[in-house]
């Protein structure tokens, strides 16, 4: 696992040995996708994410925006994570 500080890699590892962040990203990008509580931290504005968003219903996964200081679509939203990447066809 690689060391992050305030959401940034900083180049070693829990292990002590260096690593390089460039590596660490596309590690993250493959390996790291987590939920996001969004107390913790909120995505970019204008960028459609995933969300989990708790309701009287019961809880469930959809898209969101925030924007201008809200969710435009749902309340409730409790965590957020960047959309994957879409399925690539091999010609």
């Amino acid at each position: 696992m690689n060391c992050i500080k305030d959401g940034k890699y900083t180049g070693d590892s829990r292990f002590g040995c260096p690593v390089k962040v460039d590596e660490c990203e596309i590690r993250d990008k493959v390996y790291r996708k987590r939920w996001i509580p969004a107390a913790e931290r909120l995505p970019e504005e204008y960028t459609e994410v995933l969300v989990t968003v708790y309701s009287p219903d019961g809880a469930f996964v959809s898209t969101d925006t925030y924007s201008r200081g809200e969710w435009q679509e749902y309340n409730g939203v409790k965590a957020w994570m960047p959309l994957p990447e879409p399925y690539k066809i091999d010609d």
